[in-house]
């Protein structure tokens, strides 16, 4: 037999030598496999202007956490006055304009309680109004202005407390707390003051009823206010 007829015989399927084999499965190889790669390594990968987007919005962040937050808050546009004392309110006494204005700082690991601060700036006008004779305070009115730290562990509060009233002679007792007190808004936690300054104090009397025509009467005066007599002026022949 030739070397030919030989390897013919060993390459033939239906020679009895091969059977009760199956063949080998052919190898296939995933050509999806390295484009999912690719497309997934594309997908992670960061451009230039994804990267400049990043740091914009961090510069946002930070200028918005740099800002002081401001709760500002009053009391109304009318004055107030405590029921207990209305009543001596619309009595014919003297009335005294009181103003007092805080500055306080409290420290930013904590809260602000405004009530407390309020009640503080509302007892210096209190005892203004004992100087000069009154007990009890009516037509009051306040505000107050929170500047909130820009680091609030490190940072601190700075509280500006406005308070008028107006001062009178009651029969009662003075209530000690101020008007208004559910339109307070305070800063949950803690507070703890550590500076107070006192910005301005003010005493202004309520001045005397003018009469009711002042022109009339000034016209009227001066129609009856003799003339001045000149004697160096010569005397008619």
């Amino acid at each position: 037999m030739s070397i030919l007829s030989r390897v013919r015989t060993r390459s033939n399927p239906s020679s009895p030598k091969s059977k009760g084999k199956a063949p080998a499965p052919p190898m296939t190889t995933n050509t999806d496999y390295g484009s999912s790669d690719t497309s997934s390594d594309g997908s992670a990968r960061l451009t230039v202007g994804g990267i400049a987007n990043i740091f914009i919005k961090l510069r946002h962040l930070e200028r918005q956490s740099k800002r002081p937050h401001t709760i500002a808050c009053t009391s109304g546009p009318e004055p107030l006055t405590h029921p207990r004392a209305q009543a001596n309110s619309q009595q014919d006494s003297a009335r005294v304009m009181l103003g007092h204005k805080d500055n306080y700082v409290c420290a930013g690991n904590g809260g602000v309680d405004v009530v407390r601060l309020l009640r503080a700036t509302r007892s210096a006008i209190v005892e203004q109004a004992t100087t000069v004779g009154a007990n009890a305070l009516v037509d009051e009115r306040w505000s107050y202005v929170i500047n909130q730290p820009k680091h609030r562990p490190r940072g601190q509060y700075k509280i500006s407390v406005q308070y008028t009233a107006s001062a009178i002679s009651a029969n009662c007792r003075d209530t000690p707390h101020p008007v208004a007190m559910d339109k307070i808004q305070s800063i949950p936690g803690l507070m703890t003051v550590i500076s107070r300054n006192v910005k301005y104090r003010t005493l202004i009397r309520k001045p005397a009823p003018m009469p009711a025509n002042p022109v009339i009467l000034s016209i009227m005066s001066l129609e009856h206010t003799p003339k001045p007599v000149d004697t160096n002026s010569p005397e008619p022949l």
